[in-house]
């Protein structure tokens, strides 16, 4: 799909050492330490270091969680699981680094949904889909990440993430606008998409590829 090619990495430049750099610094975060990788079923992290292992899914367009259990279903591959491609985005995200309200930037109370792995916002329980449980999201974890908003830019840190106001994950719309990909409602009168919940424009950090 032509209109993917902005989750593949393009140059050689390391994300975390842009970070390190001073990118952040204008938003008023801290230094950051040292990543923690956790390579558990979990999607836990320490505090305040960058999580990677999150994918952008090939089929339904949401950010979920690519080390956990694979077998969990996604509305945009029937009959099969998320995906990711190789040469894509291997995302990261922060976590408990603000801790203020939700209109800080970070953003926090984003949430792993321990069902469908997906990255929901924790003020709603949304919609899951999962294999398993088709229902409302379910906190896998008490870890609270904070999302970037309106940085501007065009690839890095990358924007038009959007909040679906009706499954509550975060999934990819794609600078025209009109990349909304499956959303586990289903609703024919959406097109069986995704639909924004608000105008605001989140931005992922990532470093290296699947």
């Amino acid at each position: 799909m032509a209109t993917d090619e902005e989750h593949r990495a393009f140059d050689g430049i390391s994300r975390r050492s842009v970070l390190r750099g001073g990118l952040l610094a204008g938003a008023g975060v801290a230094t950051v330490g040292a990543m923690s990788v956790v390579l558990t079923r979990t999607a836990n992290a320490a505090t305040p270091n960058p999580q990677p292992g999150w994918g952008y899914c090939i089929y339904c367009r949401i950010m979920w969680w690519v080390k956990g259990q694979p077998n969990i279903g996604c509305p945009g591959n029937l009959g099969g699981n998320h995906a990711v491609a190789a040469g894509y985005y291997n995302y990261e995200l922060y976590n408990n680094i603000s801790g203020l309200n939700n209109k800080s930037n970070p953003q926090p109370g984003w949430r792993w949904c321990k069902n469908c792995h997906g990255l929901f916002w924790g003020g709603k329980s949304g919609h899951c889909y999962a294999a398993y449980n088709v229902g409302p999201h379910v906190a896998g974890s008490g870890t609270s990440y904070d999302t970037y908003w309106n940085l501007g830019g065009h690839s890095d840190p990358q924007p038009n993430w959007r909040w679906c106001q009706n499954c509550s994950l975060l999934y990819w719309q794609g600078a025209s606008g009109t990349e909304a990909g499956y959303c586990p409602i289903l609703d024919p009168n959406l097109n069986y998409q995704h639909l924004a919940g608000s105008s605001t424009n989140y931005n992922l950090y990532w470093n290296g590829t699947w």
